[in-house]
């Protein structure tokens, strides 16, 4: 207990020194590199910011061989592809699009630095966490951290989103809730996971004012873009992300980590990308692909009834939706692993507040785990010979969905068990 309370809930000698050895990793695998050079995402970013910043035809946004030549046009030597993206993401960089790539993305990297004390400042107001917990929390993501800032990736931005609309939602703003959920959703799926609470708490108005905003930054982007870009990214792009299929990208491959692709590598041979597969089954491949998820969901569904009456109902729910949806998300990347900040705060709270500290460290020694374990294992070459350890992030997310499953139920039973010991034997 002395010891959670040391890290956790007081500046001391044993947090400043653990935060002085988890930011080294950050600074120098992710902000020097991200300074340096052009990598994965930020590239298509840029492009479709300039595009539309320039007024150019955006017709073929998601033609791959048209995008990619209008990124070697900008002098960029990246492969890259504007799907899966939907057409609003186009417009997040437009502010900054004038600028070269290169400095568009240091601008970026700078803004995505400066994103981290207003991180950290809401999760130390909504875990309970001290301002070094609450730091540390963000440096345990590891990988994820990093990757957001060497890729020039938009997750730290989601994560603010997510953050202030629930602090807003918290204080019964359901206009500044609909704005930021609306303005998150209409450029990534995720933040649909506050949909379920917002439905069970009955909260139209924040419902409504985010339905509004979607709807709004649709038609302004839909004006700007034309309807032919919505129609593709409908048609040819929306459904295949969401049943794992990208454009570009084998399904046997384990970057992207989802219950798709293990299926893929266990049931189903392919000449090229997986010869040996441990057996031919469709029913197996179907049972991994959708089964796994399926029970995922009637588990969370079902905890999600049984803490409905809880006083902190909405920060459980929000948790146990959000860590159930990057479980089982189609195309699980490194850099969705700053997400995993959101529902983890809310845990830390609930814990506190229950008084069982103990059981944040070990949120937090999961969370250290998939931050550092599958980058270190790739270095020493293992991952490479044992497809378990291929899928170590995956199983980790699993890891982290069942001990707060556990957290959470066990806080629901409890609960029960107290309410009913005073009710009359009568």
């Amino acid at each position: 207990m002395q010891f959670a309370e040391d890290l956790l809930f007081r500046t001391s000698k044993k947090s400043i020194g653990l935060l002085l050895i988890l930011s080294l990793f950050p600074f120098v695998y992710g902000i020097i590199p991200g300074w340096k050079k052009m990598q994965s995402d930020f590239p298509n970013y840029y492009v479709s910011a300039n595009l539309i910043a320039n007024g150019k035809a955006v017709d073929s946004l998601y033609h791959a061989d048209w995008f990619q030549n209008q990124i070697y046009s900008h002098g960029i030597s990246e492969q890259g592809k504007f799907s899966p993206f939907p057409p609003p993401t186009a417009l997040i960089l437009t502010p900054i699009a004038g600028f070269d790539a290169l400095s568009a993305k240091r601008i970026w990297l700078v803004f995505n630095i400066l994103l981290l004390l207003p991180i950290v400042l809401l999760l130390h107001r909504i875990s309970g966490l001290s301002i070094s917990g609450s730091l540390i929390l963000l440096l345990s993501c590891g990988v994820g951290l990093v990757n957001n800032f060497m890729l020039g990736q938009m997750y730290l931005l989601l994560l603010f989103i997510l953050l202030s609309a629930y602090f807003f939602l918290l204080r019964g703003n359901a206009g500044s809730t609909g704005l930021l959920l609306g303005g998150g959703i209409a450029v990534k799926y995720f933040p649909l996971v506050f949909a379920p609470t917002l439905i069970a708490e009955k909260r139209w108005k924040s419902l409504a004012s985010t339905a509004v905003m979607i709807a709004l930054i649709h038609s302004v982007c839909m004006g700007i873009m034309g309807l032919q870009v919505y129609k593709e990214y409908i048609l040819d792009v929306l459904f295949q992300h969401l049943n794992g299929n990208l454009s570009g990208q084998s399904s046997w491959s384990a970057s992207f980590q989802s219950w798709n692709s293990l299926g893929h590598q266990l049931f189903l041979s392919h000449d090229v990308f997986n010869p040996k597969p441990l057996m031919n089954s469709l029913v197996c491949f179907y049972f991994v692909k959708y089964g796994i998820p399926l029970l995922v969901g009637i588990f969370t569904a079902r905890l999600f009834f049984l803490y409905k009456k809880q006083v902190d109902f909405i920060e459980a729910s929000l948790a146990m939706v959000s860590v159930a949806v990057l479980l089982c998300s189609p195309a699980g990347a490194t850099y969705h692993g700053i997400l995993l900040l959101f529902p983890l705060g809310l845990q830390c709270r609930i814990l506190i507040d229950r008084k069982m500290t103990n059981g944040i460290l070990l949120v937090l020694f999961n969370l250290l785990l998939i931050g550092y374990l599958p980058p270190l294992l790739e270095k020493l070459t293992v991952a490479q010979y044992n497809l378990f350890f291929t899928y170590t992030r995956l199983w980790l997310y699993m890891s982290l969905y069942i001990l707060m499953h556990w957290q959470l139920h066990k806080i629901s039973r409890m609960s029960e068990v107290k309410n009913e010991s005073f009710v009359s034997p009568a």
